[in-house]
């Protein structure tokens, strides 16, 4: 048997169909599987609408954060010297006026010294002259100067600013400072933990006291912190004021671009507690805030144009 050309059947299929003696059965759907799956499908839209109605997408200020110990003094150098001797040690226990750091002073005791043996000179002289007023001028000349060389060497000895702990040391013996510079740091006992976040300015207008931010630090992934938010700062600043503001110790420590707002907020403890675990908060750990600024729902984010009727 010769086949011709069956438009778009393959002969073979032509062939195939000819030896069965019989055309294929048509295609049978099951009404009531067909009914059940509508049904189905219309449910799930209900649905659907009805969790994008109620269901709530947060919009989020987020930056930034470092944690600051509240209570600590940064000891700095009051006079331009080489670092003679440290008295205390990093933990160590310390009252208002201890001696924490010595400066070298040879040459300002060397003065005193030169000052007091003139001044004790002066005096014999007055003793034997009493009307001398020659005498008498130099001597208040002389003490003037010995009030001032006990200035200079009181500064040689660096001092602690208040009861506390000593922590932080960042300076060695035979280390040349220079006025201002940070030595280390004392804490008191007292201090609470607080987190500084840095969160975009454009947000200002949304935040206020009382709120919560979310604390995740940079080590603990996941591990969320709740803080209320009890300070915002009423102005955006740029990268260089919050430089000065968290000091030149912390600076470099977080990267600031743009306007932001600063953010404090109290942590509810001096410590944290993870997987069974107790770890210190630390002043200057990072990590990164977040603060639930406005919420709407999905709806109407998907359809922007819901937010006028649902007003």
């Amino acid at each position: 048997m010769t086949y011709r050309n069956q438009g778009v059947f393959r002969a073979e299929a032509i062939r195939h169909a000819d030896r069965r003696g019989h055309e294929g059965r048509p295609l049978r759907l099951t009404r009531a599987w067909v009914e059940h799956t509508f049904w189905l499908l219309v449910a799930l839209a209900v649905m659907g609408l009805w969790f994008c109605a109620l269901a709530d997408i947060g919009e989020h200020a987020q930056g930034p954060a470092l944690v600051r110990v509240e209570g600590r003094t940064a000891v700095t150098a009051t006079a331009a010297g080489v670092i003679a001797a440290i008295e205390v040690e990093p933990g160590t226990t310390v009252q208002r006026g201890d001696v924490l750091v010595r400066i070298h002073d040879a040459t300002e005791r060397a003065e005193l010294e030169g000052l007091e043996l003139e001044l004790e000179t002066e005096l014999g002289k007055l003793l034997l002259e009493p009307n001398d007023e020659v005498v008498r001028a130099k001597l208040a000349g002389l003490v003037g100067q010995r009030d001032l060389a006990s200035a200079r060497l009181a500064q040689r000895e660096i001092r602690a600013p208040h009861d506390g702990t000593v922590s932080d040391t960042r300076i060695r013996p035979g280390q040349a400072v220079a006025p201002g510079e940070p030595l280390l740091t004392v804490e008191r006992p007292e201090g609470e933990a607080v987190v500084v976040a840095m969160l975009p300015g454009e947000y200002r207008p949304l935040l206020h006291a009382g709120m919560s931010a979310q604390l995740e630090l940079f080590g603990f992934r996941h591990e969320l912190v709740e803080v209320p938010i009890h300070e915002i700062g009423d102005e955006v600043i740029g990268a260089a004021e919050v430089a000065r503001f968290l000091g030149q110790e912390r600076a470099d420590a977080v990267d600031v671009s743009g306007g932001v707002v600063l953010v404090r907020a109290r942590l509810p403890a001096r410590a944290f507690e993870i997987d069974g675990r107790t770890y210190r908060y630390f002043d200057g750990m990072q990590g990164h805030a977040k603060v639930r600024v406005r919420t709407q729902s999905i709806l109407t984010t998907l359809v922007p144009g819901l937010r006028a009727l649902a007003q």
